[in-house]
């Protein structure tokens, strides 16, 4: 994630394509966290009144790239 400073929010730094497949390229050696939800987290919108999901699940990944 990264702060959009022009839009105020975070944005994810990647998302899935067309058939959910994400690919990441790492560009120097380190230690990398992955981290998703499923369903994405959202907040209530107070346009629709939608709320968000009522059950949401959080993954994450450390990987060390040499």
């Amino acid at each position: 994630m990264h702060h959009d400073e022009n839009e105020g929010e975070d944005k994810p730094d990647v998302m899935s394509d067309k058939d959910e497949q994400v690919r990441i390229q790492f560009t120097q050696p380190g230690q990398y966290l992955i981290k998703t939800s499923y369903p994405q987290m959202s907040y209530p919108n107070s346009k629709t009144g939608e709320q968000p999901a009522a059950d949401v699940y959080h993954y994450a990944l450390t990987i060390t790239v040499r």
